[in-house]
């Protein structure tokens, strides 16, 4: 079973996602670079959560359809 993530880790996961949907794609370094390490963990769980995808090889994230939709409700803000 899966610990509820924290809210740090929920904000996180919403300034990863608000980055992919407004300006993707986004290496992992990318993102690492201007959120931190962390970073690479909200990246793991929007991917396991298919919000969104990893591409070419894995070197790029970009926000699944459902991660701009969510994106574009405005609920990722």
């Amino acid at each position: 079973m899966q610990a509820n993530p924290t809210l740090e880790q929920e904000e996180l996961d919403v300034a990863v996602l608000t980055r992919l949907c407004e300006s993707g794609p986004w290496t992992p370094d990318e993102l690492r670079r201007e959120l931190g390490l962390p970073a690479l963990d909200a990246v793991m769980r929007l991917v396991e959560k298919g919000l969104a995808h990893r591409v070419d090889g894995r070197e790029f994230v970009v926000a699944s359809q459902s991660g701009r939709y969510v994106g574009s409700l405005g609920l990722a803000r």
